[in-house]
């Protein structure tokens, strides 16, 4: 017996779930890779009903400055990203590892900061869906930070 344990998706949901409708001061991240196929797009279609009086859902940004402040507005809020952030700048992703970084198991939260702007901590939590596999989003290096914090569905 190899001691893996198999985890189902649905399990996986049930999970992110839980998490996202307790009230808690600090959540887990969340990326859920591969979110166009038909059972994770289900998945998500689900959780978004379930949770719409909850989650924010993240607009389509023209700046990192821009996503900066969204994030600086709702830094409390649970918020979803769905039009592939992962896939840009690394500026984005700079703004987005403050806010991941400061989940339930940091030792020392980061702060969200861009530029000369004033930076925060966020306490909000934060799912990001991608189209991307598990593997091609491990296979770039720029996001070390975010996928270490984050759980990957």
């Amino acid at each position: 017996m190899s001691g893996h344990i198999t985890i189902t998706l649905q399990e996986k949901y049930n999970f992110l779930k839980q998490e996202l409708e307790g009230k808690s001061k600090r959540y887990y991240p969340f990326v859920i890779s591969e979110g166009l196929l038909d059972e994770k797009e289900q998945i998500l279609k689900q959780l978004k009903s379930e949770l719409q009086d909850n989650l924010i859902l993240a607009p389509t940004f023209a700046s990192p400055k821009d996503l900066f402040l969204f994030i600086k507005s709702f830094s409390d809020s649970i918020l979803l990203f769905e039009d592939e952030i992962l896939t840009r700048r690394i500026e984005y992703i700079r703004v987005l590892e403050g806010a991941i970084c400061s989940n339930p198991d940091s030792s020392k939260l980061w702060e969200v900061n861009y530029e000369s702007e004033k930076s925060f901590t966020f306490y909000g939590g934060i799912v990001i869906v991608s189209r991307l596999k598990k593997s091609e989003l491990k296979s770039r290096k720029q996001l070390k930070y975010i996928l270490r914090d984050c759980i990957v569905i």
